[in-house]
């Protein structure tokens, strides 16, 4: 398949027609010949919520009055592409493996051009063909409205592959206690709801809130990560780590 391309694309070129996404480890050139030719990101619409009052100029905005944070709708993603082969045998070949495998399915996409982040959502594959030209494909993705970190909290970071202009670095995990510790823990556009997990029972204070926290792996309802950063002091003698992943639109 690439030594076919490699006669049809200039080196200086090559690069630009290998990008392509991932989708559930499977990349659109690298293992279908798919040559990207556009990509489409569209923005999620904000839900509002205004309220009218007679006799009053203006409405009352109460969009986020009862979550603290702006709440999305889905978003749609378009990414076309063409193969530079004509043969009606390999399209129809292509377009079935395609369709199987992700036609009206739910699943992770990551961009080339944006490692660290993966969308989530329902992907619907078109395809057109005419007996002149090349084919063409389109994934139509009715997505979730953040794009998610491809690692979390817990994980380590790649340095061979780490973006230092806007990648992301933190680290929560085995903070040691002795006593007492405090943790700034980064915020996120997307609000989260971390997990936190200690080898021993300890007291977490944030702010004026204070939980006790269980051996083990703790969901507290209320505690939730928002796009400003939390100091999370931790109370008493034990190893913890926080874990969620960052979400950004």
């Amino acid at each position: 398949m690439n030594e076919q391309l490699d006669m049809v694309i200039p080196p200086k070129e090559k690069e630009i027609f290998e990008n392509g996404i991932t989708i559930d480890g499977l990349h659109t050139f690298h293992d279908f010949g798919l040559i990207m030719t556009g990509i489409g990101i569209g923005n999620p619409e904000q839900k509002t919520n205004y309220l009218s009052i007679p006799g009053r100029n203006g409405d009352l905005d109460f969009s986020d009055s009862q979550t603290g944070s702006p709440r999305f709708g889905n978003r749609t993603l378009e990414f076309s592409f063409i193969i530079r082969d004509k043969d009606t045998y390999r399209w129809q070949t292509i377009l079935s493996d395609l369709t199987n495998l992700w036609h009206n399915r739910s699943r992770k996409i990551v961009i080339d051009t944006d490692g660290d982040y993966f969308y989530k959502g329902r992907i619907q594959v078109e395809s057109e063909k005419n007996y002149q030209g090349v084919p063409t494909f389109q994934l139509v993705v009715n997505a979730e409205p953040y794009k998610q970190t491809t690692y979390n909290s817990l994980d380590d970071w790649e340095w061979d592959t780490f973006n230092f202009e806007n990648g992301i670095t933190r680290e929560y995990r085995d903070i040691i206690v002795n006593g007492k510790e405090t943790v700034l823990v980064e915020g996120s556009y997307m609000s989260i709801r971390p997990t936190i997990i200690t080898d021993k029972k300890i007291t977490l204070e944030i702010g004026n809130e204070r939980y006790e926290l269980a051996a083990g792996t703790n969901t507290i309802r209320t505690l939730w990560i928002r796009e400003e950063h939390q100091e999370f002091t931790f109370i008493g003698h034990a190893t913890v780590s926080i874990e969620y992943r960052w979400g950004s639109l």
